[in-house]
């Protein structure tokens, strides 16, 4: 009989990550956050705005108060140069790392895809975080969110009753880890970060369901070792991990489902979390009447057999092929 791996106890950061990965996305955009009803629906919604170059998130609670974040208004931490979408011909992007403006808790990234020349025709999506002494050893995050919206992912989606379509896109979020035994940084030692992956799905209109995964992800990572020292900072490597988006039912056009993670180098013994997006209200074209985006976001957590553990959050879009 084999041991039993060693328990990794959890930190507050991942407490908060956890719920999230773990909460059903709430619709009006597509929001996946650590602030969750009795029944893990996520309470948050998140509204984006978009002028061509700067971009607006309005994030509204359960108890109607709102947070905003602002490009123009907060602390800029990186802004990336525009360059054309990753995913849509003709369209260009942009992404920025702000501090909210008047306070050191609160972390964000936004980013918007928009068609050139018509800056009304956007998808915005991100994360956000707050945190108690961000990206040290002693961090603690008290609340986390994810987010997709546009004016083509609100109002009735597109939902065709025959055919299939396969979407390809991008994701981006964010994750925390608990080390194990069996890792490159000694084991109870933290890491957290940021990662891109690319994002595909498969619809069946036929059948009524989508599923797809999220793989091929980069990511750019901060560890402290178990005496509260600082390992490194903004380590990026890739990682071979596929987060599968379990078939779910396409329903009116917005969908909830489960997720699972596999890796062909480690040894996951357990993995779960919820998925939820919708189509576009807009078709590709007027000779094919596909909706031409698919959306939302994605969590999930994984134990791995050394007693690792790691929890994410992101969002992703994808255009169709």
């Amino acid at each position: 009989m084999q041991p039993p791996p060693p328990v990794v106890v959890p930190t507050p950061e991942g407490n908060a990550v956890r719920t999230a990965a773990k909460a059903i996305p709430n619709f009006g955009s597509v929001t996946q956050s650590s602030n969750v009803s009795s029944t893990n629906v996520t309470f948050d919604t998140a509204r984006a705005s978009f002028d061509g170059t700067n971009g607006r998130v309005t994030i509204t609670h359960q108890d109607s108060s709102t947070t905003t974040l602002d490009t123009t208004v907060d602390s800029v931490i990186h802004d990336s140069t525009e360059f054309p979408s990753l995913i849509r011909s003709g369209y260009r992007h942009r992404q920025v790392a702000i501090k909210k403006a008047g306070s050191d808790d609160i972390y964000a990234v936004l980013g918007a895809d928009w068609k050139s020349g018509d800056p009304t025709d956007y998808v915005g999506y991100g994360f956000w975080l707050k945190a108690d002494n961000f990206r040290t050893p002693s961090m603690n995050i008290h609340e986390v969110g994810t987010f997709l919206d546009g004016p083509e992912l609100r109002g009735n989606p597109i939902v065709p009753v025959s055919g299939s379509a396969t979407y390809r896109g991008k994701s981006q979020g964010y994750y925390i880890a608990e080390v194990g035994s069996n890792q490159e940084i000694p084991q109870g030692s933290r890491a957290w970060g940021e990662f891109e992956a690319d994002a595909t799905l498969q619809a069946d209109f036929d059948a009524g369901t989508i599923g797809g995964s999220i793989n091929n992800a980069t990511v750019i990572e901060d560890a402290a070792n178990p005496e509260g020292q600082m390992l490194y900072m903004n380590n990026s490597y890739s990682v071979d991990y596929v987060l599968t988006l379990e078939t779910t039912p396409i329903g009116t056009g917005q969908f909830v489902g489960d997720t699972s993670m596999s890796s062909p180098s480690r040894q996951v013994a357990s993995s779960s979390g919820k998925w939820g997006g919708q189509f576009s209200n807009r078709p590709v074209s007027a000779t094919d009447g596909d909706p031409r985006l698919v959306g939302g976001t994605f969590g999930g957590g994984i134990t791995e057999a050394d007693g690792s553990r790691f929890d994410y959050i992101g969002a992703f879009g994808a255009a169709k092929q």
